[in-house]
């Protein structure tokens, strides 16, 4: 039977060969295998050993179904590993993309672990103080900060840490360089799943410029609302000059940065406004000096000064404002002086207009009315202010109308003269001398007149007319005649009579 197996078995030599290496390798099948027969026969085989050949066929499927499982499992583990490979790769690149995002940030980053030690920051905080990464890693604050503002960092760690929310602060810190910057600092606690602090982040942003910025637009608009201010209080330039330059002193120091320690005084026609003489004498600090001119010839000067020279020199922005506000004292002063000047005129021509004893109206040639008189005019006929103020030139003339020659000779000459009868409140005439001159004003006509009672002048002169007509009279009856001679001799004036007795025509012709 061992025979025949081995005869069977050889018949197999060619199929057996197929088998993997390492099933061939084995000492025991090494044994079972005989020498190579050159011509197998199947049917045989299968005739005498049905099982074994069904065993070894059932082995030899197994085999096969191994080494097909066997290289797909390999193939499965290469794509495995060339996928597995790729994730490092790509996380590894990730990685150093993340790194190179958080060290191009200009704002300052970091990261703390809950003790509040550096875990991890990036270049711009590195640069900032001036530190290698190593040399931060693993330290405090107060490893590398002076106490005092450490304490006040960790205190705003631990604020941060206890929230979820970040928390927002401003800080002014010193670089490396010891320059000064303003930092809003950000802080957001890193918390895992369940909800507890892990590490905390922070961001910390230069806003030195902004604040700079801001604080510069602040002082403008100071400098913007005291210009305002100034422009109103010399709005009005009948405003009494003393009231407005100590308003304008006493509002400037609040325009100026250092409004705390700065004086401002105005001085004009020999008077300080704003500053007392103590403080203005007390001042040691950079002084400004804007030179404004006045009304009559005069000048003024507008000055600021500081306390102390540790307050520094002024901005030329506030060099500008105190130009600004004297240029507009000056204008104030010269329109207020011109305004002056003409109300100074006004009063005294009202003056002299209520203290001159002649009477003074100005009618309205369109309505006979009097658009102004003074006293004289109304006392003259009896009427009080009010009263005649109702009355027209028609109310005041006897025969109710002024010669129409005159008034056309009047507009064309633009004066002229004339004697004319006014009635008196207790019904009294009065004989007026009228002098009127024509003006034109917004394009109205007015006449101004200036009247002189003459009553008494014509009353007088009407006796004299009589005295001489009786003197003649009388010389004629006495056949006497008279005459005036200058001083050298020329007759000057004579007496009908006398002319008549000595045969003259007139005293030119006349020879005593």
């Amino acid at each position: 039977m061992r025979t025949e197996w081995g005869r069977g078995v050889s018949r197999f030599s060619c199929a057996v060969s197929l088998l993997p290496g390492t099933l061939l390798a084995s000492p025991q099948a090494m044994a079972m295998l005989p020498a190579a027969s050159p011509s197998p026969d199947f049917s045989a085989l299968w005739a005498e050993h049905p099982r074994t050949v069904l065993f070894i066929g059932a082995l030899l499927v197994l085999l096969l179904a191994a080494v097909l499982a066997l290289g797909l499992l390999a193939r499965r583990l290469t794509q495995a590993r060339a996928a597995l490979t790729a994730e490092v790769l790509l996380e590894s690149d990730g990685r150093r993309q993340l790194r190179a995002l958080f060290d191009a940030l200009p704002d300052l980053v970091w990261v703390k672990d809950p003790a509040g030690r550096y875990a991890a920051c990036n270049r711009a905080f590195l640069d900032y103080n001036d530190l290698e990464e190593e040399e931060v890693i693993g330290l405090q604050a107060s490893d590398l900060l002076p106490a005092e503002l450490a304490r006040e960092l960790e205190s705003d760690d631990r604020k941060a840490l206890g929230t979820l929310k970040p928390v927002h602060v401003q800080h002014w810190l010193s670089g490396a360089d010891g320059s000064a910057t303003l930092f809003e600092v950000v802080r957001l606690a890193l918390r895992d799943d369940a909800g507890v602090p892990v590490g905390l982040l922070g961001v910390a942003r230069d806003i030195t410029a902004t604040f700079t910025a801001r604080a510069e637009l602040g002082q403008r608009m100071k400098e913007l609302a005291c210009l305002y201010d100034v422009f109103r209080l010399t709005e009005d330039s009948t405003n009494p000059v003393a009231e407005v330059l100590s308003a304008v002193a006493s509002r400037l120091p609040a325009a100026l940065r250092h409004d705390g320690s700065v004086l401002a005084w105005i001085e004009y026609d020999g008077k300080y406004f704003g500053a007392a003489a103590e403080a203005r004498a007390g001042a040691a600090g950079e002084c400004l000096s804007r030179e404004f001119e006045a009304d009559a010839g005069r000048r003024g000067s507008l000055r600021v000064a500081y306390l102390s020279p540790a307050d520094g020199a002024f901005l030329p922005e506030e060099s500008d404002l105190l130009l600004a506000i004297s240029q507009r004292l000056e204008t104030f002063m010269l329109e207020g002086g011109a305004i002056r000047e003409s109300e100074r005129q006004r009063q005294l021509l009202e003056r002299v207009f209520a203290a001159t004893s002649e009477g003074i109206v100005v009618v309205d040639a369109a309505t006979r009315g009097f658009a102004q008189f003074n006293e004289a005019a109304c006392n003259d006929l009896g009427y009080t202010r009010e009263e005649f103020a109702a009355l027209s030139v028609q109310d005041l003339l006897v025969d109710q109308a002024l010669p129409p020659e005159w008034i056309s000779g009047f507009r064309v000459k633009g004066m002229a003269g004339l004697e004319s009868l006014h009635r008196h409140k207790n019904g009294s005439i009065r004989l007026r001398e009228v002098q009127s001159r024509q003006i034109l004003l917004a394009g109205q006509e007015y006449w101004v007149s200036v009247w002189h009672d003459v009553t008494a002048r014509a009353e007088l002169e009407a006796r004299l007319r009589e005295s001489e007509q009786s003197l003649q009279q009388a010389q004629a009856i006495a056949r006497l005649g008279s005459w005036r001679v200058d001083a050298e001799g020329r007759v000057t004036d004579s007496t009908p009579e006398a002319r008549r007795i000595l045969g003259a025509t007139d005293d030119a012709a006349f020879t005593p």
